[in-house]
C-alpha cells in the first residue's frame, strides 16, 4: 500500500466534556485513558496514520500527545459542535491522502482491534461504502468513511451533524453485525462512565467460556486443548495455594492465559501469533503472558512471583496434560540440541530459574509443590469416570526441505530434508514419546522428505517402531508443472495459472495432473483400510496437500475448507477417531 492509499484514524476529541464535570480524554480506565486506549487499538491493529482532533483543552492534551507520534488536528470551530471537528478531521485526511477514515469519538474507548480490523477488511471487500460495526442492532464505532464522501462532509453545513450527510447514503452502508458489546458504549455521563469502567475492568480477559469458544475458533488441536488445560489447572493450584498464604494473584488472568498460551501452537512461532490474537481481541496482559511463555527466564534469586512466572513454570511442568519433573522435562530437550551447546546453555539456564521459582512457591505455601500437585491430580482421577480412551490419529507433516533459488510447485518431485527439516522431526519424535502410542509402526509417504521424517521420528519412538511406505500418501501430483518455478509458470501459462487460481480444488493443467478431490479419494480410501484392518493409534507422516484433505475428510468439512487450514513443515496435529467413524 503506497503512502498516499494509508487509512487513517479519526479520534474526535475537541469536545467540553460539559455533562461530564471532567475532561473525558484522559479520564482513567484501567492503567490508561479514553484517549490511551483508542491509541493503543488503532496501534495494534496495523493503523499508522492517527488523527486527534483536539478543540477545548487543546495545549493540555497535545501536551499529553507527544509521546504518541500522532497526527494533533486543532479544530478552532469545536465550540460549534462535533461536526465541526468531523470536517477538521476529514480535511486534515484529504491533505494527508488517507483513502479512508475510521472515526470514532475519544468517548467511545472500549473498541477492540479485531473490530478495526474487520471494518477496515468490510471497507476494501465494498469500495465505496461506509462501513460500520453493529451490536444486538446498533451502530457502533468506528464508522469506516471512505474518500468518495470526503467533499460532500466539507461541503454540508451539517444540521443534523454527520447525519446530514450519511442519511442520504443508507442505501451505501455495510452493518457489519459482531459481538462486541464496547462498541457502542459511550462515557457520556458520570453513570455511563461508572459502567464503562466497570465492564472494562470485568472485560480485562476472556472468561473460561471464552477461552474455549476461541479456542474452537482457531482450531486449536485436541491434544493442545488438554495441555492448555493441564497448564490451567497445574498454575491454578500453585496460585491458589499463594493466595491462601497472602499473595494476590489474579486468577482470571492465570485461568485465560493458561487456556490460551498454546492457541496457535501448530503455527511457527506460536507464541508470538498467539500474543498477536490475544491483542486483537483486546487483552494485553494475557498477549504479554503468551508471547513470553517460550522464552521466560525469571530474575534469580526469587524474591516474589507474578502471574507471568506461574504460568510459565506450570507449563514446564506438563509434558502435554502429564505432570513431569524439571528434571524430566529437560532430559528430551538435552537429547536434541546436544550438538548445540549454546544452546543447551541456555536452556538450562531456563530450567535453573524455573526451579528457583518452583522452591520459591514451596517455601512460600510450606509445602513440596510436585506433592501438591500430583494430590490434586489424584483428587482429579477420583471424581472423573472411567473411560476408554480413544483411537487416535497422529498426522505429520514432514520436516523443511533444501531450498531452491525461487518458490517451487514441488508435488511429487523427489526433494531431501535439510538441517532445519531434520531438527524439526527429531522435535517430533520427542514430544510424542510422551504419548504413549499405541501402535508399533509410522505409516509414511514413499516420498524421500517423508521417508525420511518418517525414519528420524521412527528411530527416536524406538526399536519397536517399523516404518511402512504407502504410495497413496503421496503429495499430488502436479503433471506438467512438478518442479517447475512459480514464476516460469505464471510466464509459459498465464492463463492456465489463471484457471487454477479461480478453481484450485478442480482444476488439472494435464491428464497425468490430480486435482485435490482425486487427492483426497485415494488418502481417505487408503487410511480407511488401515483403520479397518488395524487396532490401536495411527501414526501417519505426509505432505500439506493429504493431510489437509484428510482433516476434511475426517471433519465432515468441504473439500474447499482446505484452502482456510494451514499445516505447516515438522508439526503434527492429533485427531481422535470415535467408534465406528469414517473419514
Amino acid at each position: 500500500m503506497n503512502e498516499k492509499n494509508k487509512p487513517a484514524a479519526l479520534i474526535l476529541s475537541a469536545g467540553f466534556s460539559s455533562r461530564m464535570n471532567d475532561f473525558k480524554p484522559l479520564m482513567k480506565i484501567g492503567s490508561t485513558n479514553a484517549l490511551g486506549l483508542l491509541i493503543n487499538s488503532f496501534r495494534t491493529a496495523g493503523i499508522e496514520d492517527i488523527l486527534v482532533v483536539v478543540g477545548y483543552n487543546a495545549e493540555f492534551i497535545t501536551e499529553y500527545l507527544k509521546p504518541f507520534n500522532v497526527d494533533v488536528v486543532f479544530n478552532e470551530n469545536y465550540a460549534d459542535g462535533m461536526f465541526t471537528s468531523v470536517q477538521a478531521g476529514i480535511k486534515a485526511a484529504q491533505e494527508k491522502g488517507s483513502e479512508c477514515v475510521l472515526m470514532t469519538p475519544v468517548d467511545i474507548p472500549m473498541i477492540p482491534p479485531y473490530i478495526i480490523k474487520v471494518t477496515l477488511k468490510a471497507h476494501y471487500e465494498n469500495p465505496g461504502f461506509f462501513t460500520v460495526p453493529c451490536f444486538e442492532g446498533k451502530k457502533g464505532h468506528p464508522l469506516c468513511i471512505p474518500d468518495d464522501y470526503y467533499e460532500e462532509i466539507l461541503a454540508d453545513k451539517g444540521e443534523n451533524g454527520l447525519k446530514s450527510v450519511t442519511s442520504r447514503h443508507e442505501d451505501r452502508f455495510i452493518r457489519i453485525t459482531t459481538h462486541a458489546r464496547g462498541i457502542v458504549m459511550d462515557m457520556d455521563t458520570q453513570d455511563a462512565y461508572k459502567d464503562l469502567v466497570a465492564f472494562y475492568e470485568k472485560n480485562r480477559y476472556p472468561d473460561e467460556e471464552q477461552c474455549y469458544k476461541i479456542l474452537k475458533r482457531m482450531e486449536t488441536p485436541s491434544h493442545v486443548v488438554r495441555h492448555c488445560e493441564a497448564v490451567t489447572d497445574t498454575a491454578i493450584a500453585m496460585a491458589e495455594a499463594l493466595n491462601a498464604h497472602g499473595r494476590n494473584l489474579s486468577i482470571p488472568l492465570i485461568r485465560a492465559a493458561g487456556l490460551l498460551h498454546d492457541v496457535l501452537r501448530i503455527r511457527k512461532k506460536h507464541w508470538e501469533e498467539g500474543a498477536k490474537l490475544a491483542l486483537d481481541y483486546g487483552y494485553p496482559e494475557v498477549a504479554d503472558i503468551i508471547d513470553a511463555h517460550m522464552n521466560y527466564i525469571p530474575s534469580v534469586p526469587v524474591y516474589n512471583v507474578d502471574e507471568k512466572d506461574i504460568i510459565c513454570l506450570a507449563d514446564k511442568l506438563r509434558q502435554e496434560d502429564r505432570l513431569v519433573t524439571l528434571d524430566q522435562r529437560l532430559e528430551p530437550v538435552r537429547i536434541r540440541w546436544k550438538d548445540d551447546p549454546e544452546a543447551l546453555k541456555l536452556i538450562e539456564t531456563k530450567i535453573k530459574a524455573a526451579d528457583a521459582v518452583l522452591q520459591f512457591i514451596g517455601e512460600s505455601i510450606g509445602m513440596d509443590v510436585y506433592q501438591l500437585l500430583r494430590d490434586r491430580d489424584e483428587e482429579k482421577k477420583k471424581n472423573m469416570k472411567e473411560e476408554n480412551a480413544p483411537r487416535r490419529l497422529i498426522l505429520i507433516r514432514h520436516g523443511e526441505t533444501q531450498k531452491h533459488i525461487d518458490k517451487i510447485f514441488m508435488g511429487q518431485t523427489d526433494v531431501p530434508l535439510n538441517v532445519e527439516g531434520k531438527e524439526q522431526c527429531t522435535h517430533v519424535g520427542l514430544e510424542l514419546q510422551h504419548f504413549n502410542i499405541k501402535s508399533d509402526r509410522v505409516y509414511t509417504s514413499d516420498l524421500n522428505r517423508a521417508r525420511e521424517s518418517a525414519r528420524i521420528i521412527t528411530h527416536i519412538l524406538g526399536s519397536k517402531f517399523s516404518m511402512v511406505e504407502v504410495p497413496e500418501f503421496r503429495e499430488m501430483n502436479l503433471g506438467r508443472w512438478d518442479g517447475m518455478f512459480i514464476s516460469d509458470i505464471k510466464k509459459q501459462f498465464p492463463e492456465e495459472y489463471k484457471k487454477r487460481g479461480e478453481n484450485i480444488i478442480d482444476y488439472k493443467i494435464d491428464d497425468k495432473a490430480e486435482n485435490f478431490r482425486e487427492v483426497q479419494a485415494r488418502a481417505v480410501k487408503k487410511l480407511q483400510e488401515i483403520i479397518d484392518t488395524t487396532t490401536g493409534d495411527i501414526v501417519l507422516v505426509s505432505h500439506s496437500g493429504v493431510l489437509r484433505c484428510l482433516k476434511c475428510a475426517l471433519q465432515n468439512r468441504p473439500l474447499e475448507d482446505l484452502t482456510k487450514m494451514k499445516f505447516d513443515r515438522g508439526t503434527y496435529e492429533i485427531i481422535e477417531l470415535q467408534d465406528k467413524a469414517r473419514p
